[in-house]
């Protein structure tokens, strides 16, 4: 292992989100905004934390939006992501894929 590995894997060893016994899957939801402004994707991120607490199924972690506001992806990370899916598509206005 060279030096620069073991800084990298040092620093993964020591964040909190690495944790082999507790590998966190991800629900990335992709979507076509084209609204303006920003109020209802964050009234959206509300219920999603809210949610997703109440379920204990993982964290939501933030979005991007593209420049033009056309469109933008979700992030959201849990221990089991079918779980965490299964949780979020009512919020996300889905009843089944």
């Amino acid at each position: 292992m060279g030096l620069d590995t073991q800084i990298f894997r040092k620093a993964l060893v020591e964040d909190e989100v690495y944790q082999p016994d507790k590998l966190k899957q991800a629900v990335i939801v992709r979507f076509d905004y084209g609204l303006d402004g920003l109020d209802p994707l964050h009234n959206l991120e509300s219920e999603l934390i809210q949610v997703i607490a109440e379920k204990g199924v993982g964290e939501y972690d933030g979005h991007e939006i593209a420049m033009d506001d056309s469109d933008g992806i979700l992030f959201m990370y849990g221990r089991n992501a079918e779980a965490l899916f299964k949780a979020v598509l009512p919020t996300l206005g889905l009843q089944s894929l």
